[in-house]
């Protein structure tokens, strides 16, 4: 079957539900999407996960595992959690000049305070990366 629609997003909501709708006749390894890029995947993959459709992306990284998504979900995961170290640590290595040594020091300072910000205002950390000095 072969359709293109007048963007992704309704292209993606086409295929989930054709494989939906045709689903009774067939198993999901039945069912194949190719896309000319990567980034056309993206919205079929997001329409995939809403949807619980199982899928397996050859040739390239599955959406929630690239480095940027990982990056914000960290940011997500340490408002619903402060104690998330692998979080924390996650985020400080992400500022210039704060490699994986200042940043378990820092996940450390953070959590010995009571999951406070602070560590981060001490001049003993801000000097380690001119992007937290205005922290």
């Amino acid at each position: 079957m072969f359709s293109r629609l007048s963007n992704e997003t309704k292209e993606a909501k086409y295929i989930a539900d054709k494989i939906i709708e045709l689903k009774s006749n067939h198993d999901y390894d039945d069912f194949a999407v190719l896309c000319r890029t990567s980034f056309q995947s993206n919205y079929v993959q997001l329409e995939f996960m809403e949807r619980h459709i199982p899928f397996i992306v050859v040739g390239g990284i599955k959406f929630i595992e690239r480095r940027h998504i990982k990056d914000v979900l960290a940011f997500v995961k340490v408002l619903y959690n402060p104690n998330d170290t692998i979080a924390w640590h996650r985020i400080l290595t992400l500022f210039q000049g704060v490699g994986t040594v200042t940043a378990t020091r820092l996940t450390q300072a953070i959590n010995a305070d009571n999951n406070s910000f602070e560590p981060l205002l001490t001049p003993k950390f801000a000097k380690k990366s001119a992007q937290l000095e205005p922290l």
